[in-house]
């Protein structure tokens, strides 16, 4: 589950700094102690309570041109410009009886929705009495298709209060999120990793206990779609899916070729090296399957 992270302020800092900081730290964003050593930064950082309304004044003031919001939608706010390894963001959580909440609906937020991320992060509780969060480890791995059972294990439900700090691990830690009594704010310190754009997130059925599936298109699956379907780039989306290191990448020219030029993806799927791997078997099996479906239903 989320890392619950002891961490007092020991003195202000504005974003600037507590990105700077972080991006001269020497941490590597992939180990889950270095991460955690950012969090008294973070802290301080979320101590100041106007750091958030000056941001968004200076937002408003400018016309609203200058919110960069990070690909996060109306939810969240680029406290700084994005550095080299990581994002400083804040997060806003409307209250059960916010009117925005009425008129969006809670999926525009994510409430509700049990997902993972595909990357690691720091949030900091800034404002407001905090949004609760309902967490799930995963016992095992899984492969990513939708509907596949996944090792669910309930770790209890958690409110992110002021000044709390909590660690989430990419591709561990399941969460749902569910409204604050009142409109409430976080502050977030994301792990930018090169690699998540060629990755998954995924969305869980909890009631079934089963992957449900993609919580957004992975951008190299448009990437792959785009290149064989608009330019020239079958033999690249074909080399991808005999041997790229990241099975998530060949899976994805998988499914690019089950759908463009399916007689180019049987070879791959029956390569000796496929059924070794859980992830890659799971997938060859599942598009195999739809392949099969379609040669043998009538024109």
């Amino acid at each position: 589950m989320s890392r619950l992270i002891p961490a007092a302020p020991f003195g202000a800092l504005d974003a600037d700094e507590c990105l700077s900081r972080a991006e001269a730290s020497g941490v590597d964003p992939r180990d889950e102690a270095g991460l955690a050593s950012l969090a008294e930064d973070l802290a301080a950082l979320s101590a100041d309570r106007g750091l958030v309304a000056r941001v968004a004044e200076r937002v408003l003031a400018s016309g609203g041109g200058a919110a960069d919001n990070g690909g996060y939608g109306a939810q969240a706010l680029l406290l700084a410009p994005p550095g080299r390894r990581f994002v400083l963001r804040a997060a806003f959580w409307p209250g059960a009886d916010e009117r925005m909440l009425a008129d969006s609906g809670p999926a525009a937020f994510f409430y509700g929705t049990a997902h993972d991320h595909d990357f690691a992060f720091l949030t900091c509780g800034h404002a407001g009495p905090g949004y609760l969060s309902d967490e799930w480890t995963l016992a095992a791995p899984h492969a990513g298709i939708a509907g596949e059972p996944a090792a669910l294990v309930s770790l209890g439900r958690h409110r992110l209060a002021p000044g709390d700090v909590r660690l989430y691990r990419a591709y561990r830690d399941i969460h749902a999120q569910a409204p604050p009594t009142a409109l409430s704010v976080s502050v977030n310190l994301l792990v930018r990793d090169d690699a998540a754009s060629w990755r998954g997130q995924y969305r869980y059925d909890i009631d079934r206990g089963c992957v449900a599936g993609a919580l957004a298109v992975m951008p190299a699956a448009l990437l792959l779609d785009l290149a064989a379907a608009l330019g020239e780039g079958l033999d690249l989306v074909e080399a991808f899916g005999r041997g790229h290191r990241d099975p998530r990448v060949r899976i994805a020219a998988w499914r690019t070729l089950e759908r463009i030029a399916p007689g180019m993806a049987r070879p791959l799927l029956a390569k000796p090296d496929v059924a070794a791997d859980r992830m890659l078997a799971a997938h060859a099996h599942a598009i195999a399957t739809n392949l099969d479906q379609v040669r043998t239903d009538p024109a």
